[in-house]
């Protein structure tokens, strides 16, 4: 038994949706007996709203880049939250990046704050979050913020003053012209190693692919392979680089 684990947003899916190549390569990988991960920075809300549109099929979901870690039938096998009140001291400082949306999720539920409507929100303009933040913060539970800005750079140096400030809280992390900011010590990398131990999979055995800042933790750590799109830091780390997802998984295929 394999285990190949993928992003979502500008990987597995490119565009608008998850092409049928590469559903219909994750159905032949799974047919061979291997298992399917989508691990993504989304929330559950969010990347279940996906899998059904595009009617996906898989066999875990690593959520909140490495947060929650869900299977198919929907159990939770694993949350991670940030301590409540040093995350709030985080929040008020994102009320102060210029942005144009931020989000905060719960580990499942998320709620969307508009900054500056006054520009096109490329990353969330269509969210329509099903929780204001007073709903999620008498959770008292914040498992991810997400910021959307301008362009890559702006967020390269939010993330990096985020980094310098909180670290003994968060954990930012670049995605695109977006930051990730989750629990310290979580990554994407992170919710594979405690997959690798729960279904005690060999880790010569474990495959990614992902193509931005945010998955080079899990690229690193395992057989990591990128996009051809992606930037030369992500493809430097990476031990191939493929066309989409489905070239990807034929190539494995092909070595059986």
């Amino acid at each position: 038994m394999k285990i190949f684990a993928s992003d979502y947003d500008g990987t597995l899916r490119i565009g608008q949706d998850v092409s049928e190549e590469n559903k219909r390569m994750i159905q032949k990988w799974r047919d061979a007996g291997n298992l399917f991960v989508i691990v993504t920075g989304r929330s559950m809300e969010s990347i279940l709203s996906e899998i059904e549109r595009n009617t996906l099929s898989c066999d875990y979901i690593i959520g909140n880049n490495g947060g929650v870690i869900y299977d198919w039938e929907g159990n939770l096998l694993q949350e991670t939250v940030m301590d409540f009140e040093r995350a709030l001291k985080v929040l008020e400082y994102i009320k102060t990046v210029r942005c144009f949306s931020y989000v905060i999720n719960d580990g499942f539920h998320r709620a969307k704050v508009v900054v500056d409507a006054s520009r096109p929100d490329r990353k969330y303009g269509m969210i329509k979050a099903t929780k204001s933040v007073e709903e999620v913060l008498a959770n008292r539970k914040i498992a991810q913020f997400v910021l959307s800005l301008d362009n890559m750079e702006l967020a390269k140096q939010t993330a990096q003053i985020i980094n310098e400030r909180y670290a003994d809280t968060v954990c930012a992390y670049v995605n695109v012209d977006c930051i990730d900011v989750v629990p310290n010590c979580i990554s994407k990398a992170k919710g594979i190693q405690f997959l690798q131990e729960y279904v005690k999979a060999a880790k010569d055995e474990i495959f990614v692919i992902g193509d931005s800042y945010n998955d080079l933790p899990m690229i690193e750590a395992y057989h990591g392979f990128t996009l051809n799109h992606a930037e030369a830091i992500i493809q430097k780390q990476a031990s191939d680089s493929f066309e989409s997802v489905a070239a990807a998984i034929g190539s494995l295929l092909d070595k059986n």
